[in-house]
């Protein structure tokens, strides 16, 4: 009786701690794998939060200019981005707090009107919008970013790279001092 309880007992005790700690997402492409509990060690990532390694002070700043969308400038001191397509960025609107930098940047995708960067929403595509910095780590802050219709076409808030985009890169140049 006893060499069964403890078999018995470990059996049922596995797939409850395995599936507490599993996504469906990983279940389902783990589960028709003959070694089960290796495909889940190797597909599970490390949930990072875009507040890690922020003072209290950068959270609640990171968190005020979360879902910032398109902005306002009233007479903004534009001064151009030195790229091959017209976007310019507020100078006047740079704020600081720790290694965090936010700034207004605004694309003008077909216009050369930079009067249209002042406006609450101008209609040109890119807009005016805040951009956030981490200059010290050299990130640059995406908002979480979905197509209303489109559930498949998803990405989550996230510190990305700036050298991998020239105009976040343009950007922060301005922004950090670099």
């Amino acid at each position: 009786m006893k060499r069964l309880l403890l078999p018995l007992l470990a059996v049922l005790a596995l797939p409850t701690a395995v599936n507490g700690e599993v996504t469906n997402e990983i279940h389902n492409r783990c589960k028709d794998v003959s070694d089960y509990m290796g495909c889940v060690k190797a597909n599970k990532r490390k949930e990072i939060s875009i507040y890690d390694g922020l003072s209290r002070k950068e959270v609640k700043f990171l968190k005020k200019n979360l879902n910032s969308n398109y902005v306002s400038t009233f007479q903004g001191n534009w001064v151009k981005i030195p790229l091959n397509r017209e976007a310019y960025v507020d100078i006047n609107s740079i704020k600081r707090v720790g290694r965090l930098v936010s700034i207004k940047r605004c694309g003008l995708v077909g216009s050369f009107k930079k009067e249209l960067c002042n406006k609450p929403q101008n209609s040109v595509v890119g807009g005016t919008k805040i951009r956030l910095f981490n200059c010290k780590k050299r990130l640059w802050f995406r908002n979480e970013f979905n197509v209303t219709g489109h559930p498949s076409i998803y990405k989550p808030a996230e510190w990305k790279p700036i050298d991998n985009s020239k105009f976040n890169l343009a950007t922060a140049k301005i922004a950090c001092k670099y």
